[in-house]
Parts: structure tokens; C-alpha cells; sequence
């Protein structure tokens, strides 16, 4: 049970840095834009500011790479599990492989349609 606790976990964070990363790319770009059409002389801030600017988006840019969405996390553990549960069942293992391919078959549907 904790595997799922951890799935969500891991889901809000991908949603976090997938926010971090909209806004700070948003702030980044209407910084830079304000600086060099607006400011005549630079302030003496502007290189901290765009610095942790860039430094948020790239951070968050690669949590949102290398962190999947709760749905994949959930895809991953469920698939799993299943396979686990058919390599030691017996009686899964007797499962015609047309049952398998009708179920891929509506799976993929399935996917195709939520995306």
C-alpha cells in the first residue's frame, strides 16, 4: 500500500515542477523582454534575477523530464503487478492468447482515447 502512497507523491511533484516550469519560463521570458526593450541602464539586481529565473526553470525543466505523470507511474505498477501475479498463477497462465490480444486491443483503444 505504500507503493501507491508513493506513486501520488511522486505525481504531485511532476505537477509542481510542471507548474514551476510555466511560470518561471513565463517570468523568465517577460523579464528579459522588459529588460532589453524597456531599461536603458541595467539595474544592479537584473543578473540575480534572471539567474535564479533560469536556474528554477532549468531545475524544474528536468524533474518534469526525468519524473513521470501519476498516470504512467500508476500504468508501470499495475502492469507489473500483473505480470508478477500471471508468471505465478497456473490457472492465469492457461489464458488463450486471443483474450490477450482482444484486451490489448481494447487497452490501446482505450489510450488513444484518453490522450
Amino acid at each position: 500500500m505504500t507503493e501507491i502512497y508513493w506513486i501520488t507523491r511522486l505525481g504531485l511533484i511532476f505537477d509542481i515542477a510542471l507548474a514551476c516550469v510555466i511560470l518561471s519560463g513565463i517570468a523568465t521570458f517577460a523579464y528579459n523582454l522588459w529588460f532589453f526593450l524597456d531599461c536603458d541602464e541595467r539595474p544592479k539586481k537584473s543578473g540575480k534575477v534572471t539567474r535564479c529565473l533560469w536556474i528554477t526553470f532549468i531545475t524544474s525543466l528536468v524533474l518534469v523530464i526525468f519524473i513521470p505523470n501519476k498516470k504512467d507511474l500508476l500504468l508501470m505498477y499495475t502492469v507489473g503487478n500483473t505480470i508478477d501475479f500471471v508468471e505465478k498463477n497456473p490457472t492465469a497462465q492457461k489464458i488463450p492468447d486471443k483474450i490477450v490480444d482482444c484486451l490489448d486491443k481494447y487497452l490501446e483503444e482505450k489510450n488513444e482515447n484518453d490522450d
